[in-house]
C-alpha cells in the first residue's frame, strides 16, 4: 500500500506532557488505548483511511470504560481526548465532534472541533468614542466644514462590513464593559461592577461577588475547548481566571498574551494582573532604551506610564510647572510625546502580531486573536507623526455646546471640580489633537493587520469586530473620560466584517449593546449550544430576523454601580447618580435604581436634543407634558421587564441580598421610583411606527408593542383598543385588549 504521512516532529514531546497530565487515568481507560492502537496497526495493514478508523477508534475508547464501570471519569475523558487529538495531528485527519459522551454540549477539554472553523480578529481600542472614524463624523451635521479625523482603514472596515451606528456599552468603565462582552452577562450577573473588581484579592472579600465571578465563562474558554487557538496581544482588564480553562488554574484557554522582546518568541504572561498592556509597553522599551531620551528638556514632564519625556498642553496638570512634577493619575497628562512613531503604548503593543496571526494560520485550526489597544486612553500623549498635522488644523475642530455647563443645574451629574479649562474651547480643542492623534495612529496599525490578513488568504475565512469599551466625555458635560450615561461615554464603535456573510457597507441604526458581543462570537463560530448568556447575536439585526415577536427587541440598556467591598465586604450606599439606562427609539432614559434616593432622574429626546442639554424630567418633572410623562413610564416599564427577563435563578434583580441586603431588590424598587406627575392613563405612544418585517411562512410579520398605565391612586377601567382604519385588517393584538388596572400598574399591547 502507498505510505501514509505521518507527522512525528511533536509526537514524543507531547507524549511526554501526556503521562505527566494524565497519572490518575483509570486502568480500563488505559486498556481501552492499547485497543485503540492494536486497532489503528490493524486498519493501516489493511489500507482503510485513517480519518474514518480514528471515527470509529473515538467510538470504542469513549464507550468501553462506560460499559465497564458505567461511567467515565472527566479525567478519563480528558485523557482519551487528548490521545485521540495527537493521534490525529500525526496522521493529519480531523477528529469528529463527539455527540455520544454522556458530558456532550458541556465544555470539557480543549480538543473538539468548532463545527464552523471560522477564524475571528477581535481588535478592540480603549475609550473610543462612537462617532471618532472619518466616515462616522462625515455623516453628522456638526461636524461638515469641521477638522475630521482621518482613519482610512476603519473607513474601508466599514465599507466592507456592517456598522451599529448606535451601539452602547452595557458600563461606562473598562473593566466591567470588557467583562459583559467578554461573558455576555450583565453586570449585576458578573458582579465586575468596578475597574477594581477585576483583582481577587478585592473581589473576594464579598462572597456574593466571589461567586458571581467564579462563575464566569468566557468565549475564549468555549473557543479553546472547540479546538481554536486563542491568543490576546495588550490590554485584558477582566478577572484573570478567564484566561484559564474552565474549571482550572494551570490549562490555559489563552494560549499567549505577551511577547519577549529579546528572543521574539510569544510567551504566556504568568503574573496574576488585570491589565497587562503595560507588561508589553515596558519591556519593549527597556529593549529600545538605549535609542531613547530621558532627560527632561525646558518645558517637558515625565509620562508617568513610559517614564520619558513630553510637552504639556493647557489641560494638562502639570503645564507650565518646573520639569520632573509628579502628576496625579493619568488623565491629565497631555501632550506631545519625545517618543517617536516606533516606541509608542500602540506600536510597542502590535510588534507580536504579524509573527503571531502568520504561526496561527500556519498551524491548520480556528483561532480567535484579540488585538486590545490601550489607546486612546490616557495619558493622552501622541507621537509627532500623528500630533503634529492636527495640532496646526486644531482651530477647525469641532467643539460640542454642551462644554457649556449650565444645563448641569438640571441633572444628577456634575462638572469635574477643577474643570475651568473643560469650559474654555480653545484649550479643549488642544486635548482633543491628542485624542485624535492617538485614534489616528491606531487606524495605522489596524491597516496593517487587515492587510496581512487580505496577503495570508485568511479575510473570507475571518469574522472581524471592531469596537471599543467605552467612550470619552472631551470636555463635554464639563466632564473628562467615562463613568456616565451620556451618549460621549456610553457610544462605542462597533463594526463586523466577514466578506460574502456580512453585508458590505450597511448602517444599522437601531440601539444595540455590547452585552451581545459573546452570543454573536459564538453564532458566527457555531457554537451557540454553549451560550448560556444573557445577550443575544447581532446576526438577528445585519440579517434583519429580528421581529419583536416576544418582547420590544429594539432597546439598549446599561447599568452604572461602581461600588467597590470593604474590608468587611459591604459595598456601603449606592451613588447619587443614576444606575440604569434605557434607549428606545429617540428617547433616553435615566433613573435611579432605589426607590427613595433624593437624585433627578432625566429623559432626552436624542433626536431634537443630541448634545443631551434638555432633561425633559427632573426639575420638569411635575410640569411635563402628558406625552413627556408616558415616554418616561414607558422607558421605565421596558427596564423593569428588562430585569425580569435576566433575574435568573439567583434573583440578581429582585433578591435585597444584591443590594447588601437593602431594599426590595431592584425590580420592586425601580417600579416604585416616579419623581415626575402622577396620571390618572398614561401611553406610551400616539403613533407607532413598525420596524422592517420578517418574512415568514409566506407572511410578513413584525411585532411592535403599546404601553398603557395608571399611576395616581385609583384604578382605570379599560373598555376595548381596537385598530380602525382602511388597512386595519393587516393588523392583529393580543395581550392586554381591556380590563382593569390599578394605580402604579400599568399593561402591554402587542400589534402584529
Amino acid at each position: 500500500h502507498p505510505p501514509q504521512t505521518v507527522n512525528t516532529n511533536n509526537t514524543e514531546s507531547m507524549m511526554r506532557v501526556f503521562r505527566q497530565k494524565h497519572k490518575s487515568t483509570s486502568h480500563d481507560v488505559k486498556i481501552s488505548v492499547r485497543v485503540m492502537l492494536f486497532l489503528l496497526i490493524f486498519f493501516s495493514l489493511t489500507g482503510a483511511e485513517h480519518n474514518d478508523d480514528l471515527n470509529i477508534i473515538e467510538d470504542i475508547i469513549v464507550h468501553t470504560p462506560r460499559q465497564l464501570n458505567d461511567k467515565s471519569s472527566s479525567e478519563d475523558l480528558s485523557f482519551v481526548s487528548d490521545i485521540t487529538m495527537l493521534l490525529h495531528q500525526t496522521f493529519g485527519t480531523r477528529p469528529k465532534e463527539n455527540t455520544t459522551s454522556p458530558d456532550a454540549g458541556k465544555v470539557l477539554s480543549n480538543s473538539s472541533e468548532s463545527s464552523s472553523g471560522l477564524n475571528v480578529l477581535l481588535i478592540q481600542t480603549d475609550q473610543q468614542r462612537f462617532d471618532m472614524i472619518g466616515k462616522i463624523q462625515n455623516m453628522l451635521p456638526h461636524y461638515k466644514d469641521k477638522t475630521t479625523i482621518q482613519t482610512p482603514n476603519l473607513d474601508a472596515l466599514m465599507e466592507s462590513g456592517t456598522t451599529f451606528n448606535r451601539h452602547y456599552v452595557q458600563s461606562p468603565s473598562c473593566g466591567p464593559s470588557r467583562g459583559v462582552q467578554r461573558t455576555g452577562c450583565t453586570i449585576a450577573r458578573t458582579g465586575v461592577q468596578s475597574n477594581k473588581l477585576v483583582d481577587e484579592e478585592i473581589y473576594k472579600q464579598n462572597n456574593l461577588i466571589l461567586d458571581k465571578v467564579k462563575s464566569l465563562v468566557g468565549f475564549d474558554q468555549i473557543l479553546a475547548s472547540r479546538g481554536y487557538n486563542c491568543e490576546v496581544y495588550g490590554k485584558w482588564h477582566v478577572p484573570i481566571h478567564l484566561k484559564y480553562m474552565e474549571g482550572s488554574d494551570e490549562e490555559r484557554a489563552v494560549r499567549y498574551d505577551s511577547y519577549d522582546f529579546e528572543t521574539g518568541k510569544h510567551i504566556a504572561f504568568a503574573k496574576p494582573e488585570a491589565q497587562i498592556a503595560k507588561s508589553l509597553f515596558r519591556p519593549c522599551l527597556d529593549f529600545f532604551k538605549d535609542r531613547l531620551r530621558e532627560e527632561l528638556r525646558d518645558g517637558e514632564q515625565r509620562n508617568t506610564q513610559s517614564k520619558y519625556p513630553y510637552t504639556p498642553v493647557r489641560m494638562d496638570q502639570r503645564y507650565g510647572l518646573n520639569p520632573g512634577i509628579d502628576a496625579r493619575g493619568q488623565t491629565f497628562q497631555i501632550g506631545r510625546d519625545s517618543l517617536s512613531r516606533n516606541f509608542t503604548v500602540s506600536r510597542c503593543q502590535v510588534i507580536p502580531i504579524p509573527s503571531a496571526m502568520k504561526r496561527l494560520v500556519s498551524e491548520g485550526k480556528p483561532w480567535l486573536l484579540d488585538i486590545s489597544y490601550k489607546g486612546p486612553h490616557a495619558p493622552s500623549v501622541a507621537t509627532g507623526d500623528f500630533y503634529d498635522k492636527i495640532w496646526d488644523a486644531r482651530d477647525n475642530l469641532f467643539v460640542p455646546p454642551s462644554i457649556n455647563v449650565e444645563h448641569l443645574q438640571n441633572s444628577p451629574y456634575t462638572a469635574y471640580k477643577h474643570g475651568e479649562n473643560l469650559r474654555d474651547p480653545d484649550i479643549v480643542k488642544e486635548w482633543m489633537v491628542s485624542y485624535y492623534a492617538l485614534i489616528e495612529e491606531v487606524d495605522y496599525y489596524v491597516g496593517e493587520q487587515l492587510r496581512l490578513l487580505d496577503e495570508l488568504g485568511q479575510r473570507n475565512k475571518t469574522l472581524v469586530i471592531f469596537t471599543s469599551d467605552h467612550g470619552e466625555h472631551l470636555g463635554s458635560h464639563g466632564r473628562v473620560e467615562k463613568k456616565s450615561f451620556y451618549e460621549e461615554a456610553i457610544r462605542a464603535p462597533m463594526i463586523l466584517s466577514l466578506p460574502g456573510k456580512i453585508p458590505a457597507g450597511k448602517i444599522i441604526n437601531i440601539p444595540t449593546s455590547n452585552l451581545d458581543l459573546f452570543s454573536t462570537i459564538l453564532d458566527y463560530t457555531g457554537n451557540s449550544e454553549f451560550d448560556k448568556s444573557d445577550g443575544a447575536s447581532l446576526r438577528r439585526f445585519v440579517e434583519g430576523t429580528n421581529m419583536n415577536e416576544h418582547f420590544d427587541d429594539e432597546v439598549a440598556f446599561a447599568e452604572s454601580d461602581f461600588r467597590v467591598p470593604d474590608i468587611n465586604g459591604s459595598l456601603g450606599e449606592l451613588e447619587k447618580e443614576p444606575h440604569l439606562m434605557v434607549v428606545k427609539g429617540d428617547y433616553k432614559l435615566l433613573i435611579s435604581k432605589q426607590a427613595s434616593i433624593q437624585t433627578k432622574d432625566v429623559l432626552f429626546n436624542l433626536k431634537n436634543d443630541p448634545f443631551e442639554m434638555e432633561n425633559l424630567v427632573g426639575d420638569n418633572g411635575l410640569s411635563a407634558s402628558d406625552d413627556v410623562i408616558g415616554k418616561a413610564e414607558h422607558l421605565k416599564a421596558l427596564a423593569v421587564e428588562w430585569m425580569k427577563r435576566n433575574d435568573g435563578e439567583k434573583k440578581y434583580f429582585s433578591d435585597p441580598a444584591q443590594n447588601d441586603g437593602e431594599g426590595m431588590g431592584y425590580i420592586a424598587e425601580v417600579d416604585a421610583r416616579r419623581t415626575w406627575r402622577q396620571l390618572p392613563i398614561w401611553i406610551s405612544d400616539s403613533s407607532i411606527e413598525f420596524g422592517q418585517p420578517v418574512f415568514k411562512d409566506g407572511y410578513y410579520e413584525r411585532y411592535e408593542y403599546l404601553y398603557l398605565g395608571r399611576s395616581l391612586v385609583g384604578s382605570l377601567d379599560v373598555t376595548s383598543i381596537n385598530v380602525i382604519g382602511a388597512d386595519s385588517h393587516l393588523f392583529e393584538l393580543d395581550g392586554f385588549e381591556g380590563g382593569n388596572i390599578e394605580g402604579g400598574e400599568y399593561r402591554r399591547v402587542r400589534i402584529k
